[in-house]
This record gives structure tokens, sequence and C-alpha cells, in this order.
């Protein structure tokens, strides 16, 4: 009796503290201001300075702030950081050194990391944890090289680049021709845990899926409007950017962390050696491919995507000898309002600290380096003329309005046929996924105290010409 009666109030003492902090909790959430105003389908955010998050992820982070100093201690710390990889990589037989630039951009990350990013307690402890993930992707590769000297010959025969400005549907572009089939694109789930390659098998690769879609549900608790933005499922194409995340020169980390020295490093970086890394990385997917696919595989022609592709396009070419260029173009203000108000909503990933003046100065140096980088496409070429034949301009309204005749469009640009199984499987993809961002989210400046003149007054001369050259009055305006 004396059991059951202890029981008895055990239980209700549980139930009392469950229910006491569940009563904090949405008390903390209502205190929230509210993240949206909704005019019948279209929902515009209030305020990104003031980051809104459910009521658990808040309680996560003031549960982790005592922590963070065992979780996350070595954040800042780039040894630390590789000594740790390589324990938990189980690199006791280290095949050789980390290349040098991956030293020296894990280093530029970590500095700014501490002395300009604000991380909060979580920010800390996601980041180390992703630093160390990459740190490990990266000894897997150096290791596998060393091993596998044959993987240097795999060929990258004619990929197709997808090089367009961001914000100009590139990803949904991406996932167009990676779903007829005909192309080898890189997933999602092969980055989460990058260069394990097991034993190749359906079970492997199902424990990486679900892997990934473990990280995209931590992510999607603190980012849940980002699939607004850009579409990802675990076995989803993704852009080949985050490749570069393991040699740490990266506009993926400035792009979630306000760290503008960091961006000031890369920008001044040599960008064929991204270019070069890519390219060794694609050949030990492709080199596990054809370990993995036995006598029958015949390896599928690559498609790659990222914006960055956009600046460095004479080390494509020089790389990849016969690769075709897709570059996407759409209105100035569209592009400029669109990737300011992503970087301001990707930086609460990190911190409770916004300062959205850097998030669209950020976005505005981004895209309209890429702007002046388009405009002088042709000037980039005029000792190689050639060159200009393999790249292709679309305009991305075109591809939303009729994805699969763009689609066909770069068939027949690229010296490809678009078999009538292919228009199957791209039919079938487009009729089961449609662009969910475009219909829902409405960009304005306000929410990131600017305004669409303040912006025209500084970057308007090349918002203008860049219209001019690709857009057309009426889009451009």
């Amino acid at each position: 009796t004396r059991m059951g009666l202890m029981s008895a109030r055990t239980l209700a003492l549980t139930v009392g503290v469950i229910t006491l902090v569940l009563a904090v909790l949405i008390a903390l959430h209502k205190m929230q201001p509210p993240e949206f105003e909704v005019a019948g389908r279209r929902v515009r955010f209030i305020d990104l300075a003031q980051p809104w998050h459910m009521f658990g992820v808040r309680a996560l982070k003031i549960i982790l702030t005592p922590f963070t100093p065992y979780l996350a201690g070595n954040v800042y710390d780039p040894d630390a950081l590789v000594s740790e990889a390589m324990e938990r990589g189980g690199f006791r037989t280290f095949s050789g050194e980390l290349p040098d630039v991956a030293r020296a951009g894990l280093t530029a990350l970590c500095d700014a990391l501490e002395h300009e990013a604000a991380l909060n307690a979580a920010g800390q402890v996601l980041l180390k944890e992703y630093i160390v993930a990459q740190l490990i992707g990266l000894m897997r590769l150096v290791n596998l090289t060393a091993h596998h000297p044959e993987i240097a010959a795999e060929s990258i025969e004619s990929p197709v680049i997808i090089a367009g400005l961001p914000r100009t549907g590139t990803t949904h572009l991406l996932a167009l021709l990676a779903h007829t089939g005909d192309f080898r694109s890189l997933s999602y789930y092969e980055t989460t845990r990058a260069f394990d390659f097991g034993d190749g098998s359906e079970d492997h690769r199902e424990g990486l899926l679900q892997e990934a879609g473990m990280h995209l549900s931590v992510f999607e608790s603190f980012l849940p409007e980002f699939q607004q933005f850009i579409t990802t499922g675990a076995a989803d194409p993704i852009e080949d950017m985050v490749l570069e995340n393991l040699i740490f020169w990266s506009w993926h980390f400035h792009s979630f962390a306000q760290i503008p020295s960091y961006a000031q490093k890369y920008w001044q970086r040599d960008q064929s050696v991204a270019t070069r890394f890519i390219k060794t990385a694609l050949q030990a997917l492709q080199w596990s491919d054809r370990y993995h696919g036995g006598p029958t595989y015949v390896p599928r022609r690559w498609v790659l995507k990222t914006p960055l592709h956009l600046l460095r396009l004479r080390e494509l070419m020089d790389v990849f000898p016969n690769a075709e260029i897709i570059v996407t173009h759409r209105a100035a203000e569209d592009i400029s309002v669109s990737m300011s108000t992503l970087m301001a909503y990707l930086a609460r990933f990190y911190t409770d600290n916004i300062d959205v003046s850097e998030r669209v100065a950020s976005s505005m140096d981004y895209v309209t380096r890429l702007m002046n980088t388009a405009l002088a496409i042709n000037a980039t070429f005029a000792d190689t003329p050639s060159h200009l034949s393999h790249i292709h301009h679309v305009n991305a309204v075109a591809v939303w309005k009729n994805a699969t005749n763009a689609v066909a469009d770069i068939y027949s640009w690229t010296n490809s046929t678009l078999s009538a199984a292919a228009r199957h499987r791209l039919d079938r993809y487009i009729a089961t996924h449609p662009r969910r961002g475009a219909a829902v989210l409405a960009y304005d400046w306000a929410p990131l105290h600017t305004t669409a003149a303040a912006i025209r007054a500084e970057y308007g001369e090349v918002m203008k010409a860049y219209d001019e050259a690709y857009v057309g009055p009426a889009q451009g305006a």
C-alpha cells in the first residue's frame, strides 16, 4: 500500500512537472511576435531581425546553454576540431595530411565565428558537429584517393553545369534534369556522411537516407519555412557548393553565419581551387558507382549546380573541357530581395542576434558580383570565342511556365535526345512536385529594414544593365 501511495505521488509529481514545463513553454511561445502577415494565399515576413522559433526549439536552446562548454568547447579551435574528427572518424591510419587550403579555410572560418558570428548555444553545438562531419568527410576522401590512385583516371565527360544567379530557379532546374534519369547528380544523403561508401548495398544507402532525413528534421525545426525557399528531401539532388564545405572555403558558411571577414577572404581566394576539388570529389563518387556497379556499369552524364560557378567559367572550361553551361536569369530586383530574405532567414539557425543590414549588404555584394560577371561573359572569352557556344542562357520565368520545353531545349543544346521514357519520368516529377515557394512567399524589403528605392540608389546601375542584357524591360521593370 505504501509503495502504491509513493508511486501515485511520484506519478502525480511527474505529471505536475511536465504540465508546468509545457505551460512555461507555451507561454514563451505566445510571447513571441507573429512571424507572418497573411493575405489570401500569400504570406510575408513581418520583421526578419526578430527570429521566430517553435517553443520546442526555444526550450532546447535554454537547456543547452549550461552544457555548451562541454558540447561545443572547441568550436573555435581548428587543431582541436581536426583531432576530434580524426578520433571520431577512426583515422589511426590516416593516409595523408589535410590539404593546406582546407587548413587555411578552417582557420579563417573559426576566427570569424569566434569574433563575429554571435553564435547562440544551439548554434555552437550544431556548427561544431557540422564542422567535424566535414573534416571526417575530407579525411575519408584523402584516404580514398591515396589508397585508390585509379580514381584520378575517372573521366567526367561533358557535364551540364547550371551556373545561373541565385534565386533564379537553379535548384528547380537541377531537379528537373536529375529526374529525367539521364543524369547523375549529387544527392543530399551523399553529403551528410560524405564519401562513406560502405559496401555499396541498398541497406547501406537506406541507412544514409535515414540519417539524412534526421538531419533535415533538425534543420527544419529551426527553419520551418525553409522548404518555401528551397525544396529539399534526403534523396533530392543538391548543389555541389556543399562539396566546397569540405575544404572550408564555401559561401555556404557565410550564407548561414554573419561572418563578413570570412566572406572578404573568400572572395580573395583563387576560385579554381574549388573547381579542381569538386572534380576530385566527383571522380571519387563516380569511382564508387563503378566499383559497386559491376561490369555492366555505364556512367551517366553529371549535372551540377551552384550560382558560384558563374565566377569560374574559365576554370570550368579548363577543368571540364566539354562542359555545357546553363546560365539562368530573372529580374534583378526579384533576385535581390529573394536572396536577401533567404540570408536573413538562414541566420537564425545559429544566432539570435540578426543584423539585417549585414545580411542585405552581403547578399547584394554576392548578387551584384554575379551580375557583373554575367555582363562580362563575352569579354571573358574574347580570346576563345568558341567557348561561347557552350554557354546557354535561360529565363527562369520560361522554365516555370513550361518546364518540359525548357528541359527539351537544354537536351538539344547539349547534343542529347530527350527520350520518351525520360520525358515520362520528367512529366511524372513535374506533376508530383509543383513549385511551392513562388505561390506562397511574398517578398519585399520592409522586413529587411530597407526599401526598393534605397537598394536601387546603391546598386541600380548594375541591376539595370543586367535586366537590359538578360531579362528585358517588362520583367526587369
